[in-house]
C-alpha cells in the first residue's frame, strides 16, 4: 500500500502567499528537476534549485521535431529494469506556467535503459537503443543519430536550510494578520523550566514583576517527532540566547503525552537553548491548529511554526516552515519597538 508524506516545509513549498504557476525544468543543468513559482503577491516569481543528493537513476529525452517545429505532441515510451515508462510533451502547466518541454524520466535503480521509443506529432516514430542512464540525450527527428548533453553539478549554496536544500527569502513566510488576531493572553501551558516542577502551569505570555506584559513574545510551535524542527531549532536557538530588544522566545512542543525529561533532552540534542513549555492536553493542540487553520488557511501549519504575540497577548505574525533568522530578527528589531501596547 503506497503512503505519502508532506514534506513541503523540507523543501521549502509551503510558500504563504498568492500561489498562481508553478513549472518544472532542470535550470541549472545537473540532472534534476528545479521549480520556478509564480505568486499573485511579492515576490512575482521565486526559484528552487534541487541539491538533493540523487538517490536513484534518470534520464532524460530532450526532443527536436522536423522544419523546426515544435516537439508538442510527441510520446516517448522509455524502457528500463524491465518496465516501461511513459511521458508525453504538451504545452502549458497551469496559470501562465510552462514546464521545461526535455522530459524527465526516474529509473529507480536500473543500470541501463533498453529502449526509447517516439513517437513524433506527424505519426513518424524513432527507436534507439543501449542508452546510458543518468544522461539527457537529444533526439533529432529523421536522424538516426543521438547525442548526450554534458550534465554538471552547481556549486552548493551557503549550506543554509534542511540539509543540503536551498531557503528561500520569501517575505511572506512572515505572514501579517491584518483582522481577528487571537487572544493568547490567557492561555496557560505546562513548564518544563529545569527550575520549576515538571508540568506547572506557566502562562504564554509572561508578565513581569509589576504584573504588566511589556515583552513581544515569539512562540515556537515544535514537536519531538519532527526532522525539520531538529535541522531549523538550532538556529532559532542561536536567536533566541541573542534575541532583540523587548523580545522573548518560548518553545512550546505539541507533544501533550511525551515525558518532560525526554522533551529536555530532544531540546538539549537540537541545540535550542531558549525557555521551553509544552501543551498541558490534546484540546490545546487542536485549539491551536483551528486558529492556525483561520490565520492561515486551509492547509494548516507546518512546523516548526513560529507565532508572534504582542505584550498583550494578540497574534499579531505567524510564519511557517523554515524562516531565516535574519529575517527573523530584521522584522522584531523593526516591529517589537512599537508593539509595546495592542
Amino acid at each position: 500500500q503506497a503512503s505519502f508524506r508532506d514534506l513541503a516545509p523540507v523543501l521549502g513549498l509551503d510558500q504563504v502567499g498568492d500561489g498562481r504557476g508553478l513549472a518544472m525544468g532542470d535550470l541549472d543543468g545537473d540532472g534534476d528537476l528545479d521549480l520556478v513559482g509564480t505568486s499573485h503577491s511579492a515576490p512575482h516569481v521565486y526559484v528552487l534549485r534541487n541539491e538533493t543528493e540523487p538517490a536513484a537513476r534518470f534520464l532524460s529525452v530532450d526532443l527536436r521535431a522536423a522544419d523546426h517545429r515544435s516537439a508538442a505532441g510527441s510520446r516517448i515510451l522509455v524502457t528500463a529494469g524491465g518496465r516501461t515508462f511513459r511521458r508525453d510533451v504538451h504545452l502549458g502547466a497551469g496559470f501562465l506556467s510552462q514546464h521545461e518541454t526535455a522530459q524527465h524520466f526516474g529509473l529507480g535503480q536500473a543500470d541501463s535503459v533498453d529502449r526509447v521509443e517516439i513517437t513524433w506529432p506527424d505519426g513518424q516514430t524513432t527507436t534507439i537503443e543501449d542508452v546510458p542512464v543518468d544522461n539527457r540525450i537529444l533526439v533529432h527527428q529523421g536522424s538516426p543519430d543521438w547525442g548526450t548533453t554534458v550534465l554538471h553539478r552547481a556549486p552548493a549554496l551557503d549550506g543554509r536550510g534542511a540539509g543540503t536544500m536551498e531557503w528561500t527569502d520569501d517575505p511572506h513566510r512572515i505572514h501579517l494578520l491584518q483582522t481577528a488576531r487571537p487572544d493568547l493572553a490567557s492561555m496557560q501551558v505546562a513548564s518544563l523550566d529545569d527550575s520549576s516542577p515538571d508540568d506547572s502551569p506557566v502562562p504564554v505570555v509572561a508578565p513581569e514583576a509589576d504584573g504588566r506584559a511589556r515583552h513581544v513574545t515569539v512562540l515556537v510551535l515544535l514537536s519531538a517527532t519532527c526532522e525539520a524542527c531538529a535541522r531549523e531549532a538550532p538556529l532559532l536557538g542561536d536567536l533566541g540566547r541573542n534575541p532583540p530588544s523587548n523580545t522573548r522566545f518560548l518553545g512550546l512542543f505539541l507533544d501533550p503525552d511525551a515525558p518532560a525529561a525526554a522533551l529536555r533532552e530532544t531540546a538539549a540534542g537540537w541545540g535550542l537553548d531558549i525557555p521551553l513549555a509544552r501543551v498541558r492536553t490534546r484540546g490545546q493542540v487542536e485549539r491551536l491548529e483551528r486558529g492556525f487553520r483561520a490565520w492561515s488557511g486551509p492547509e494548516g501549519w507546518s512546523l516548526p511554526a513560529i507565532l508572534i504575540l504582542t505584550p498583550g497577548g494578540k497574534v499579531k505574525a505567524l510564519a511557517q516552515g523554515a524562516v531565516r533568522p535574519d529575517a527573523l530578527r530584521k522584522y522584531l528589531n523593526r516591529t517589537a519597538p512599537r508593539s509595546r501596547h495592542d
